[in-house]
């Protein structure tokens, strides 16, 4: 019995980010002063840039930790070629969330918690965007 409580509590544990991501890659943290107050009802998505990498779409939304995600997706890049691929010619990799309540206490709440996480590089309000037909 104990040793099944060993092997959950280890298997509820973080991931070594650091196999997947570059840690050393400096952070930047967004700054709220840049959006007037009124404007945040504006916004019902965040743009997230993850740290340097190696590796091919390492992250999924249950890794983000955030309760209010409605929807998670990688943004592709144009790479040199002319190609798309899921990683910029930087070695970053990027992803935008649409938050199921927003508001600028929701928005705020999610980038502060975002920007703790290690494998994150930057994460800012991203516009809604109406949905082509």
């Amino acid at each position: 019995m104990a040793l099944s409580i060993v092997v959950s509590l280890t298997a509820c544990g973080d991931k070594d980010w650091s196999k997947d991501f570059d840690l050393s890659d400096e952070k930047i943290t967004w700054d709220e002063s840049s959006i007037a107050d009124s404007e945040y009802a504006k916004f019902d998505r965040i743009l997230i840039t993850f740290k340097q990498t190696k590796t091919d779409r390492q992250i999924d939304s249950r890794d983000l930790k955030l309760s209010n995600v409605k929807s998670f997706s990688y943004i592709q890049a144009t790479l040199e070629d002319g190609s798309f691929g899921w990683m910029g010619l930087d070695g970053r990799q990027t992803a935008i969330i649409t938050l199921n309540k927003i508001g600028k206490e929701k928005i705020l709440e999610a980038i502060r918690h975002l920007e703790k996480l290690e494998f994150i590089k930057s994460a800012e309000p991203a516009y809604r965007c109406p949905m082509a037909n």
